[in-house]
């Protein structure tokens, strides 16, 4: 088997990674795929032979931890743990120097721990899990997407040294107030203080407990804005924040008590000339 038709190993393991019998690849490895297999345990033995894998995708399967399988493994950019049973973020990603995306979609994480040593990481992916808090992110100084959708968050704290940082979702939170943002000058899309992230172009806040926007009408690049199941009254108060947002393209307001009492269709003239506003 040539080196071009091992870049990328997909297998049906029926739980156990000992019987690929992995080690026939190990020189030229780059991409496994381990997907949807019922995997409980990684074997150490097995991993530690695979010194060029680049990507592992372990997504869908039973893990509740990797221990020291995958210590060891110094081309390492991307590895995918989503769906499984992880109670914490691994200890084993501090010994993987090159990673650079993680994801940990849909497990049952309660707290951000574990990634001091984390300093490659550019995108880390928390969305549906039980985070609380935001803490624990201070050494990933090159991080530039930050996914905590469908978390049990209340506040936005502690995000202050992610200078790099241009995408951060929050939606489906507890969020009630944007703020401590002021220090993300890069940010692009808000995905949920905004006085210094004038390059923003997406600013998406849907389902949490928002009651009123304030803050925003200085935004000149925005784009659209997701308002999407949150508590907003009435109109009204939309009004001072958006007619000045010459570039704004779309608002979404549906699922807000505004949408039974006043209807969700917005139009442009009411805002920015430019503007064409609508909540679908």
């Amino acid at each position: 088997m040539t080196q071009r038709c091992v870049m990328l190993l997909s297998i049906l393991l029926m739980g156990s990674v000992t019987n690929a019998y992995l080690q026939r690849f190990a020189g030229h490895l780059r991409r496994l795929c381990l997907r949807q297999n019922a995997i409980s345990s990684l074997d150490p033995e097995v991993f530690r032979q695979l010194q060029k894998l680049e990507d592992l995708d372990l997504y869908d399967n039973k893990l509740k931890t990797i221990d020291e399988a995958l210590d060891g493994l110094p081309s390492m950019t991307t590895l995918d743990l989503s769906f499984n049973l992880l109670r914490s973020i691994p200890d084993a990603l501090a010994h993987l120097p090159t990673l650079q995306t993680v994801y940990f979609v849909q497990n049952r994480i309660s707290k951000i721990t574990g990634l001091e040593r984390s300093v490659s990481l550019t995108s880390l992916e928390l969305g549906g899990n039980r985070i609380r808090g935001i803490e624990g992110l201070d050494a990933l100084v090159n991080l530039e997407e930050l996914w905590l959708g469908k978390n049990k968050l209340v506040k936005l704290e502690n995000l202050g040294k992610l200078k790099k940082l241009r995408i951060l979702s929050l939606q489906s939170n507890r969020i009630t107030k944007i703020e401590n943002l002021e220090q993300l000058e890069n940010l692009e899309e808000l995905i949920e203080g905004l006085e210094h992230n004038t390059k923003l172009k997406t600013l998406d806040v849907g389902t949490n407990f928002i009651p009123a926007i304030e803050n925003i009408s200085h935004l000149t690049s925005l784009e659209e804005l997701w308002l999407n199941n949150n508590k907003i009254p009435d109109l009204n108060a939309l009004e001072p924040q958006l007619k000045h947002l010459g570039s704004l393209e779309t608002v979404y307001l549906e699922g807000n008590p505004c949408q039974q009492s006043e209807g969700c269709k917005l139009q442009a003239e009411d805002y920015a000339a430019s503007s064409t506003s609508k909540a679908d």
